[in-house]
């Protein structure tokens, strides 16, 4: 399905799921769906094979969608700044929160207030331009599934000059790894790859394999019964 969200979707003041995954919608996120107040689950994330498709313009507040504990707009072209207010009025602020916001194009330092509005989130962030993390942030022990707790930021998105190929510490076998410094020109935070120059990029290790690990970090390889072998290459 192509184009553009219909405002529309605001008169499904009942609807408690919305999935639209995986289309090539474009176009601005219509304000109309801040009057979804029972939806529970928002799924917009895009299939890359559109490289020319992807929803643009800001990220909304969602300030009035209280009961929502699952959000999914990975993969567009969202821009500009996270917006204080995020979720302020959530219900939920006790129970686990899931963001995914990975792959889009905003920007900045997020903000520190986030910490007060939520206790037990899961955000991914990787694969923006963001510039900066607060500590407040960091100190959330219960974040990304207490994984704060033993890396800090790391657990939320790895440090500018560094990589891997889900952009976060998730444990001790996937680190964020340092960049060559003679090439590199990685400056935000959150990279999956080392950018080279101001337009291209490569990946510091064989392709095939970056896209095997990503895989094993986002399913939780390291419970896998059989789980050997998918972090190196064939030559060991």
């Amino acid at each position: 399905i192509s184009g553009t969200l219909p405002t529309e979707l605001g008169r499904m003041n009942r609807l408690l799921q919305l999935n639209l995954a995986e289309n090539n919608f474009s176009g601005t996120l219509p304000t109309e769906l801040e009057q979804l107040t029972t939806l529970r689950s928002l799924i917009i994330h895009q299939t890359s094979a559109f490289s020319n498709g992807g929803l643009t313009g800001p990220l909304l507040a969602f300030p009035k969608l209280s009961q929502l504990t699952s959000l999914n707009i990975e993969s567009n072209h969202l821009t500009g700044t996270l917006p204080d207010d995020f979720l302020n009025e959530t219900k939920h602020s006790q129970n686990r929160i899931e963001v995914k916001l990975s792959d889009n194009k905003l920007r900045g330092t997020v903000p520190s207030i986030w910490a007060n509005h939520f206790d037990n989130l899961f955000i991914d962030l990787s694969g923006n331009q963001i510039e900066g993390l607060p500590n407040e942030w960091c100190e959330k022990e219960d974040w990304m599934d207490a994984s704060v707790s033993e890396f800090e930021c790391e657990a939320i998105l790895c440090p500018a000059g560094t990589w891997n190929p889900v952009g976060r510490k998730t444990d001790d076998t996937n680190q964020c790894e340092e960049c060559s410094s003679e090439s590199s020109n990685n400056t935000y935070l959150g990279a999956k790859e080392c950018f080279v120059g101001s337009s291209s990029s490569t990946k510091p290790e064989n392709s095939t394999l970056s896209i095997l690990k990503e895989f094993y970090y986002a399913t939780a390889g390291a419970s896998w019964i059989e789980n050997t072998g998918w972090l190196q290459t064939m030559d060991g």
